[in-house]
């Protein structure tokens, strides 16, 4: 308690020993300072205060501008994605598309081809499959055969058709059907030279007469010579010499270009190679002086709308025996069994039976059979090209 008595009194010691100050200010100007330095106070507070709304604009703006930029990215990005999905999509969508026309490939007899189809469809068949054969072998009777014959599209050609038939009706009748049978196979053309033509075939007298229908005409030397290639093929093979004909009972016919004639003789001569045309054998007349060599190697080669029926890479020397003709095969590739090689042995066939050949030999060929065809032995020439199944 004594204690802080004396510190009391010294500290009351110490005030009282202190200078004294005297300030002459007067009141009104201390007053005046003191108002001023409080206002000065409120006006820094209002203009912090007054700050806040205006950064809280500036901020708000700045969302407003990147947001739509932070969007648009994540669209593009999205876009991009639903693009490359897409793109996926189509991608698959053509494979299916390829893989589908790959096994719809195949195509009828009466489609119209190019080369380049008609080659890649002889490929399809292989072995174990059924061939289609375009010949029909050497009969022991063939009074069931018919021959028939269409223009190609160009009048070029002669495309000969052979027509296996029932025996219960006469060759008259099936000739006077012929019309008919070829419209059924979807062979006749519009244009069909012998619409409406009736045959009447005397076999012993190996003449044919034909009545033309009433105002037969022929348009062009095209048609003209058409029409007697087209009788040749059809009547040739039976035999028949010669063709006579009549309209309404009446002798002699305007044939156009050909001119008024009552007769005309019938034979097929020259030599032929055989290509492809819509899945048909078709000749092709050669000159007198191309050699069977030379006829087998164009048959390598497409010929505007004809198919070759002898694939690039197969090769062969030749050589004849008497009435026999021999291949060896010569390539470096092996051969395959499938329809082109069927449809190889067969154009060759034919074209030899029209260089006199009875007997065609393959050698060498690294395949014992195609089809039918025995190719380690001989093998006959065929009887007649493109056959026809009849009831």
């Amino acid at each position: 308690m004594n204690n802080e008595k004396q510190h009391d009194e010294k500290i009351v010691e110490a005030l009282k020993n202190m200078p004294n100050i005297t300030d002459e200010t007067p009141k009104n100007i201390v007053y005046q300072r003191v108002s001023s330095n409080m206002s000065n106070e409120r006006v820094r507070k209002g203009k912090s205060l007054k700050l806040l709304p205006f950064f809280g604009t500036i901020l708000t703006v700045a969302l407003l501008l990147v947001i739509p930029f932070i969007l648009d990215t994540t669209s593009y990005e999205t876009t991009v994605e639903d693009n490359a999905m897409e793109a996926k999509t189509e991608e698959d969508a053509e494979v299916i598309t390829e893989l589908e026309s790959d096994m719809n490939n195949k195509s009828s007899i009466m489609q119209e081809n190019t080369p380049e189809r008609e080659e890649a469809e002889q490929e399809i068949m292989m072995d174990g499959e059924a061939f289609k054969y375009s010949v029909v072998p050497q009969l022991d009777n063939d009074s069931n055969l018919i021959y028939g014959a269409i223009p190609d599209e160009q009048f070029q050609y002669v495309i000969p058709i052979t027509l296996l038939v029932s025996e219960d009706r006469s060759m008259n009748e099936h000739y006077n059907k012929l019309e008919q049978y070829i419209s059924e196979v979807g062979l006749l053309k519009t244009d069909y030279l012998l619409k409406d033509v009736t045959f009447m075939i005397e076999q012993e007298e190996n003449v044919v007469t034909i009545k033309l229908p009433e105002k037969f005409t022929l348009d062009s030397s095209a048609q003209a010579y058409m029409l007697l290639e087209m009788l040749e093929t059809m009547f040739v093979p039976l035999g028949i010499k010669k063709a006579v004909f009549i309209s309404d009972g009446e002798e002699a016919i305007d044939l156009g270009p050909i001119g008024i004639v009552e007769e005309l003789p019938l034979q097929v001569e020259g030599k032929f190679n055989y290509k492809k045309h819509n899945q048909l054998l078709v000749p092709i007349p050669l000159e007198e002086e191309v050699i069977i060599d030379e006829a087998i190697i164009d048959m390598k080669n497409n010929d505007g709308y004809l198919v070759q029926t002898i694939p690039e890479h197969v090769d062969f020397t030749i050589e004849s025996a008497g009435d026999n003709l021999m291949l060896t095969y010569t390539g470096e590739t092996n051969l395959s069994v499938n329809q082109q090689m069927v449809t190889m042995i067969e154009a060759i066939l034919m074209t030899a039976k029209s260089y006199g050949y009875v007997k065609v030999e393959f050698i060498d060929m690294n395949i014992p059979s195609i089809g039918n065809y025995n190719l380690n032995e001989p093998i006959d020439v065929p009887e007649a090209v493109n056959p026809i199944l009849r009831d």
